[in-house]
């Protein structure tokens, strides 16, 4: 990547290049990587559309104080295997507070072992290191991110999103529901009997062709949707400027989840819930089961009514969809 990152930067603020400059060996790898580089008349090469590189000052630019004293770094890669691979890998101390961003993933994940389909400039692959006291249990954290992403979007102007259990951000086109991010939490090491976790985020901006046909479930993008107007505005679109609103979201409530846990954002998870009341099924590694979503407990823990019985189900446990061929089924 060393050789050919000074051609991305190049190409990212409308540089031009001739057969001097750049080989042809060079412009095929940047067309492997997803890169629509096109060659003139002229012989010269240039790219076919604008790209806008996710850089820290820009998004430093946007973020407010409170968020800006909480992460402490923040490190752009051209191509990287995984963000959260990079933080999990580094001593959990070192992680804290430490924002990764790529511009591409060789090896993104999701839930459940998925492979996360990461094209180069398309979208936001984001984790965060950060670390919840001691006493404080981390299992309603995704949750939390989940409501956080879902509120940031929002306040860009994208409001037709929700969730579905326990962090899918979704949105409904034409009676089908279709992921727009996804969130992965991984633990590392204690710190000082502190749980560190990293925080991994995948926002779908733009998808190309090629990266389309390998997501095995309806998906959308930022690009396929409209925003309204916020105070009087439309959102000038910038990636950094959508990872800069995600933090300014996240980071308060990750603030205050160390002070209180889970408890009080139970109540604010049913202005989320795409699947409350309605017939859903789940899967576990045993059995499928099919009942009525009761929403989350204090924990934000799944509760189902399946024939007159409350059960509830952890994130670890279960995979759901909906039930009966209602909209589509769209499993975790």
């Amino acid at each position: 990547m060393t050789d050919i990152g000074p051609l991305i930067e190049t190409f990212a603020t409308g540089g031009i290049l001739d057969e001097t400059e750049i080989s042809v060996a060079q412009v095929e790898t940047l067309r492997a990587m997803g890169m629509d580089v096109a060659a003139g008349k002229d012989g010269k090469y240039r790219l076919s559309s604008p790209l806008e590189l996710l850089e820290a000052s820009r998004v430093r630019d946007s973020m407010s104080d409170v968020t800006n004293d909480a992460v402490r770094d923040i490190e752009c890669h051209l191509q990287i295997d995984s963000t959260n691979t990079r933080l999990m890998t580094m001593p959990s101390s070192l992680a804290m507070g430490r924002l990764c961003l790529a511009e591409l993933q060789t090896a993104g994940r999701g839930r459940r072992g998925r492979t996360w389909q990461s094209p180069f400039g398309e979208n936001i692959y984001m984790s965060l290191g950060w670390r919840v006291p001691v006493g404080v249990s981390v299992s309603g954290v995704s949750l939390v991110v989940g409501m956080a992403i879902t509120r940031a979007l929002r306040s860009l102007g994208y409001m037709d999103l929700g969730l579905k259990w326990p962090n899918d951000v979704l949105v409904e086109v034409q009676g089908t529901y279709r992921k727009l991010a996804g969130i992965l939490l991984e633990m590392g090491a204690p710190v000082n009997g502190d749980h560190a976790i990293v925080i991994g985020v995948g926002v779908n901006v733009a998808m190309s062709g090629q990266a389309s046909a390998m997501i095995d479930q309806p998906f959308a993008t930022l690009r396929d949707m409209t925003p309204v107007q916020i105070g009087g505005r439309e959102f000038d679109f910038s990636r950094n400027r959508v990872v800069a609103a995600i933090l300014n979201c996240l980071i308060p409530e990750l603030l205050r989840y160390n002070l209180t846990g889970f408890t009080p954002f139970a109540p604010l998870w049913a202005e989320y819930d795409l699947f409350f009341g309605k017939r859903i099924s789940v899967r576990g590694p045993d059995q499928e089961m099919t009942g009525i979503h009761g929403g989350i407990d204090q924990e934000g823990q799944l509760i189902i009514d399946i024939d007159g019985r409350q059960r509830i189900f952890n994130a670890g446990e279960i995979s759901l969809h909906l039930a009966d061929g209602a909209s589509n089924a769209m499993s975790s």
